[in-house]
Order: structure tokens, then C-alpha cells, then sequence
């Protein structure tokens, strides 16, 4: 892990992505990590994908549960290499690792959402489950399905 890298600014308006691009190699864990490492790594990249703000993980005593370690001693025992992979800086107060090619990578998508939605497109498929009808509202379409045509088996999807 680096010490005290300057990351790049947060943006205070930056959209909060639901995805990014995993093509690049660029995203990948490094070669030199053994299996049980990369996995640890994999778990930690994820957690920064998901922290706030987004890319930067806060440096706890926890990070062992997050990177999905057996035991506190055995992260204590083989959590350098995986560190060596991210960068170390504070952000906000608080001492961070992140790791530059998912800020490049945030960033990026962060400005093609900006340009598409100044555009009036779309910039990414809906996760929205609220267009996903469930439990009552099923249950209510599919009645009026069946007392409009007497029958089980819905004319129209739901």
C-alpha cells in the first residue's frame, strides 16, 4: 500500500453509479496475489465500489471481515500483498485505500451519465424493481385478467 497518495477529487455532485464496465484489465486483481489473496482483493474492490464515497474504503479494524478472511491472524499474516494493490491516502478525515483504475473508471462513466442524461437519453438499463409488479399489485392485475376474459392465463404479460 502506498503511502499518503494524492487521490483525485470527489466530486460534491457526482452521481452514485449502480454499475461499471468490468472489460478492462485494468480492473483486475494482480498476478502476483496467490488464489486465497485475490479473492480477498476481489471482496475489497467491491467494498470500495459500494462505500461512500464511492471508490475510497475507509482503513478498520474490520477490513479483514470485509476482504473475506478466515481469521483476524491470518489477514494480519498475509494482508500486505493485497494492500500493496491500492493506494493509501485520507479523504474526508479519514485514512482510505482506493484503487486508481476504479476511480478512472468511476469517473468516466460518471461523465458519460452527465453528458446522456444532458442529452435527454438513457445511460443505463433500469434496475427500478418498482416497474416489477409484486405481491398485491400482481396479484390484482392477474384477478382483473381473469374476471375480464374468464379465464386463468393473462391475455396481455404482466
Amino acid at each position: 500500500m502506498s503511502d499518503r497518495a494524492t487521490p483525485p477529487p470527489i466530486s460534491e455532485n457526482a452521481p452514485r453509479l449502480d454499475w461499471i464496465p468490468m472489460g478492462s484489465p485494468r480492473l483486475r486483481p494482480p498476478a502476483y496475489l496467490k488464489d486465497f489473496q485475490r479473492g480477498w482483493w476481489v471482496n475489497l474492490f467491491w467494498a470500495m465500489f459500494d462505500a461512500e464515497p464511492q471508490g475510497y474504503l475507509p482503513v478498520t479494524s474490520d477490513l479483514w471481515l470485509l476482504s473475506g478472511a478466515l481469521t483476524p491472524s491470518r489477514w494480519e499474516s498475509h494482508r500486505d500483498r493485497v494492500l500493496a494493490a491500492f493506494e493509501n491516502s485520507v479523504v474526508e478525515g479519514a485514512q482510505v485505500i482506493f484503487f486508481p483504475p476504479l476511480i478512472e473508471v468511476l469517473e468516466t462513466q460518471r461523465k458519460k451519465l452527465l453528458r446522456n442524461r444532458g442529452r435527454g437519453g438513457f445511460s443505463k438499463p433500469s434496475n427500478d424493481e418498482s416497474n416489477f409488479p409484486t405481491g398485491r399489485l400482481l396479484f390484482n392485475r392477474i384477478s382483473t385478467e381473469i374476471a375480464r376474459n374468464g379465464t386463468n392465463s393473462p391475455t396481455s404479460p404482466v
